[in-house]
């Protein structure tokens, strides 16, 4: 963790690292849930609680509408916690009409989709081919 994350030496654990943790566990996630997560990308003690994992958190929340289902789905691919061309994605979808259910069928199914640089591309095309998104 320290060769990834050496800035994790220098900082305030309790100002840094706990309150994301208390975060994640009053969400219900597991300590195991937490260790799994931080471990497959520990990019995700470096970013902000209120300005990344509490809107991102909330946005799953909206579609999947399950704690545990969203901490399943970060420890499959914590990516999607860290990667700021997810929440982009949501708000494009969401603009673009696509519904919950849809978006949410997303999230379960190809939810590596949300990472794309390029998605509003694809959902224009869709449009021009007259599909409904």
């Amino acid at each position: 963790m320290i060769a990834k994350m050496p800035w994790l030496l220098s900082c305030k654990p309790s100002k840094t690292v706990l309150p994301k943790f208390q975060f994640f566990h009053s969400k219900g996630a597991s300590t195991s849930d937490i260790v799994n997560l931080v471990s497959k990308n520990p990019r995700v003690l470096y970013l902000s609680l209120k300005n990344q994992i509490v809107p991102t958190y909330e946005l799953f929340f909206r579609f999947l509408q399950s704690d545990k289902e969203i901490f399943a789905l970060w420890n499959y691919n914590a990516n999607l916690l860290c990667d700021r061309s997810v929440q982009n994605n949501f708000t494009m979808l969401i603009e673009n009409g696509v519904s919950d259910s849809n978006i949410k069928r997303l999230l379960r199914e190809q939810s590596r989709i949300f990472k794309t640089r390029d998605m509003l591309k694809s959902v224009k095309e869709l449009k021009d081919l007259r599909f409904n998104p």
